[in-house]
């Protein structure tokens, strides 16, 4: 099972590296000012960086369950 222990430390740093990605997506500086404001039925560009942020985090957690499973076996 320590064989698990570098991949499961590389998903970590990459899924954390893509939710940061993803939270400045979604960031004030990100955000449209009152005059570039757009109807409802176009697209919102803040749905895809809450879709990298979770993505992210998936990404993430997937490295920590393999943590925890180096640790338990």
């Amino acid at each position: 099972m320590d064989d698990l222990l570098l991949p499961s430390a590389f998903l970590i740093v990459v899924g954390s590296l893509i939710a940061l990605i993803g939270t400045q997506m979604t960031g004030k500086a990100r955000r449209a000012t009152r005059a570039e404001i757009l109807p409802a039925d176009q697209e919102n560009p803040l749905g895809r960086g809450k879709a990298v942020m979770a993505g992210g985090w998936f990404v993430f957690l997937l490295g920590l369950l393999g943590l925890l499973a180096v640790k338990l076996v």
